[in-house]
Order: structure tokens, then C-alpha cells, then sequence
């Protein structure tokens, strides 16, 4: 993760959000759990102290938007998504075809397909999960 997060800071054509607060994420979480949604994993939230969401290209990585919970905040796109297992899939970014989510059954990050929510790739870990949707090359 160290070393994906250096390569983000090297991206002088990505968009990052601002800096998360700590109520921010408090809220967000009691909004996912009384949506009955997975919570959001730990070294995701670890991200998004580091890059409140990013947008590279074609991928977005979702952030946390206190004042307005619309697109590209993680409650806002999960409570509004077609999400066929909303229970354990928690999304967390997309790019034009796939989506990136936490699978909490599985403890894996996976790609899910965007029209059936057909899971097509699990990551490694999280790092795996953010190259892919910003297509940063390791």
C-alpha cells in the first residue's frame, strides 16, 4: 500500500478530495450499518485518510463528502446502486464497465460487473484493487 499510495502522489493528473474528518467517517459508518451495508474495511479508511477519493481517468475511488452526500460519496452511491447483494457487497469505485467493492463474506476486494453485478476478479488486497481502477501500472 505504501508504495501505491507515493505513486498516487506522483499523479500530476488525478483529483483527490478534501481532507476527511474524523465525524465525517464516524457518520458515514452509522449510516451504512442502519442501511444494513457491510462497514468499510480498515485500510480503506486508512485510504481515505491519506486521498479523501481520487479520480484518474476513467476510475474514481469514492471519498466521504460531509456536506453533501451525493455522487462519488460511498454512503450516497451505495444506498442509490442496484446493488444485488447489498448486505455484503460494499462498493467503493468504479470505472466505466466495473465496479471495485469490499465483499465482507469473503473478506476479498472484488470486480464486479456494473450491469449484472457478476463478480469477475477478487484483488489481493486493497492496493491491487485501487491500480486497477486508476490503471496504475506496478
Amino acid at each position: 500500500m505504501k508504495t501505491l499510495l507515493q505513486e498516487i502522489e506522483k499523479l500530476d493528473y488525478a483529483v483527490v478530495g478534501s481532507q476527511l474528518k474524523e465525524d465525517a467517517l464516524e457518520e458515514i459508518c452509522d449510516v451504512l450499518i442502519a442501511a444494513n451495508r457491510p462497514d468499510i474495511p480498515e485500510d480503506m479508511v486508512y485510504f481515505l485518510h491519506k486521498f479523501n477519493g481520487i479520480s484518474c481517468g476513467d476510475g474514481c475511488i469514492w471519498g466521504i463528502n460531509e456536506k453533501h452526500h451525493t455522487i462519488y460519496d460511498i454512503a450516497a452511491e451505495n444506498l442509490i446502486s442496484k446493488n444485488s447483494q447489498p448486505e455484503a457487497l460494499l462498493l467503493l469505485g468504479e470505472n466505466t464497465l466495473t465496479y471495485i467493492a469490499w465483499n465482507q463474506k469473503s473478506k476479498k476486494y472484488v470486480m464486479i460487473d456494473k450491469s449484472t453485478f457478476e463478480e469477475l476478479h477478487h484483488f489481493e488486497n486493497l492496493a491491487e484493487a485501487i491500480s486497477y481502477i486508476l490503471k496504475i501500472i506496478r
